[in-house]
């Protein structure tokens, strides 16, 4: 279990996806399961690419913004043991990162 001093920092890397060396980006196309259910969004937040966010980024860990299609928004925490995303966050495809709607004001469900 990671520590203050051993968990995963934004200097230590890019977050990378469950089980992969593929780096998160702004605008990837992703799938998040939500209850039994996959549910389709874009990254709109990530840890040292995205300006900071005091919900997104407190008490040294680090959670990354998805806005779904269905128009909420989902945020998921990054493990802080390996600077991965948990395995409820799947990569379907590069996306733009044009146009991206930006991460809600908390509190949020």
């Amino acid at each position: 279990m990671a520590t203050v001093e051993t968990a995963w920092r934004k200097e230590k890397g890019r977050v990378k996806y469950y089980a992969s060396e593929i780096p998160v980006n702004l605008g990837d196309i992703v799938e998040l399961r939500v209850w039994f259910q996959w549910r389709r969004g874009r990254i709109n937040y990530v840890p040292g690419i995205s300006e900071p966010h005091s919900e997104m980024e407190h008490n040294a860990l680090f959670w990354i913004g998805i806005a779904r299609e269905d128009g909420k928004f989902a945020a998921d925490i990054i493990d802080p043991d390996t600077g991965c995303t948990r395995k409820i966050v799947r990569f379907v495809s590069r996306g733009s990162a044009d146009e991206l709607p930006s991460v809600p004001e908390a509190p949020w469900e």
